[in-house]
């Protein structure tokens, strides 16, 4: 211990081991958390392993979804139809390579996340829709998949953003608590509590007034009415010639608006006060799972990968030019360019995020976890004053009796 830290030597070897991850991953979620909520070993083991390699990784997958936000806002205020098979073929080739991280999941024989599935479909359903769009298809005809594409963009970069610590500003640890309190039991029982009570009011409300409108009007003036107020249903000016139904619908309203709502704001609130307690061991699970996805997949799988891309590539531009379409290969080419690129960097940052990693073939190594000092005083008595030393000298002497403590170690080990 010094002034203003504390220096731990962890007494394992090579613990910095793909293993070692894939052993806390399998652990069941509520073994997981407290785990790492408690124990400063798997909390700097992830740390290092995060801050050495893997957030490199991390950073150049979110950038493909950047790039991608990016495209479609340019697409959609472009006119020119060479500019729009451009950006047609750099969609394409990004959407590729997050299909690849797809395939590379299911390889590790794991589930993808939802939302990787959602946005791979949707861009799909972008391409599908808008091929052609460099002839005379005109953007309303694909404007609907291209407005959710923009907005599933946004939504995924700022869910990329639960694990990030930018200059040292705690955006992950304040984003994810919210996230998982969104996604608790208690929020998904009173979503359907809502939602059943919203069903029951728009079954009312198209039996009352069938004569009157449809099914569509009915339930958006039902929504207007029980979550916005406005008195869409039922007119006030009337309302005394009817007083039964005027009486009914503020009643609904009275449940829906005050009732249910302010449940559902306590019930969210609980579970956002109950992440908060524990999202140090949240935050480092949610690394956790992306260093695993980082470092578990072979180049051999990597590679197999890319020639299966490879020879759908191939036969979809030898398809273009077989039946005469060469303005359509122009924007395949694009895409093909486009993935080999963004396939290839991302394959670099997984390699190295595997390099770092201990091995049976290399030097096992320690670890060494430095945290800062919580004493009373640490900040005043960390300054050097005369007679004492100062904190280069205190990390010195420390290298030299870790050394020695290292010694006596290895040799605990090998006996």
């Amino acid at each position: 211990s010094m002034d203003f830290c504390d220096v731990l030597l962890v007494g394992f070897p090579g613990l910095i081991d793909g293993r070692v991850l894939r052993a806390l991953r399998s652990l069941p979620r509520r073994t997981l958390i407290p785990l790492m909520q408690e124990s400063i070993v798997f909390q700097g083991l992830i740390e290092y392993i995060w801050t050495s390699r893997v957030r490199l990784y991390h950073y150049v997958k979110s950038l493909q979804t950047v790039v991608q936000l990016g495209i479609l806002l340019l697409w959609w205020q472009t006119r020119s139809q060479q500019l729009v098979a451009v950006y047609w073929g750099l969609f394409m080739g990004i959407l590729a390579t997050q299909l690849s991280s797809l395939v590379l999941c299911l390889c590790r024989l794991e589930l993808p996340y939802i939302r990787a599935v959602f946005q791979s479909g949707y861009g799909l359903r972008l391409v599908s829709a808008s091929w052609g769009a460099w002839y005379q298809l005109p953007l309303s005809e694909y404007k609907s998949p291209l407005a959710v594409n923009v907005a599933l963009c946004i939504t995924v970069i700022v869910y990329d953003c639960r694990v990030l610590k930018p200059f040292g500003l705690p955006v992950g640890q304040s984003l994810l608590p919210i996230l998982n309190a969104a996604g608790s039991l208690e929020f998904a029982a009173m979503s359907a509590v809502i939602s059943l009570a919203l069903l029951a009011t728009f079954l009312y409300v198209c039996i009352e007034f069938e004569e009157d409108l449809g099914f569509p009007s009915n339930a958006f003036q039902t929504w207007q009415t029980l979550m916005v107020g406005e008195p869409t249903l039922v007119d006030s000016r009337i309302s005394s010639q009817d007083v039964i139904r005027y009486l009914s619908v503020s009643a609904c309203f009275l449940v829906c608006n005050t009732v249910l709502m302010n449940i559902f704001i306590n019930v969210t609130g609980a579970s956002y006060l109950q992440e908060r307690a524990s999202v140090v061991g949240t935050f480092a699970v949610e690394r956790l799972r992306i260093c695993v996805a980082s470092t578990s997949v072979s180049a051999c799988v990597r590679h197999s990968v890319m020639g299966a891309f490879t020879l759908v590539w191939s036969l979809w531009l030898t398809y273009l030019l077989l039946t005469a379409e060469f303005s359509g290969a122009v924007p395949v080419i694009v895409a093909t360019v486009t993935f080999y690129a963004t396939f290839f960097c991302a394959g670099r940052a997984a390699k190295a995020a595997v390099a770092d990693l201990d091995s049976e073939n290399s030097e096992l190594r320690y670890l060494w976890i430095c945290r800062r000092a919580n004493r009373p005083g640490a900040a005043v008595a960390s300054q050097t004053r005369r007679g004492q030393q100062s904190a280069l000298e205190q990390v010195r002497a420390l290298q030299a009796r870790f050394g020695k403590a290292k010694d006596e170690t290895e040799s605990v080990v090998e006996v």
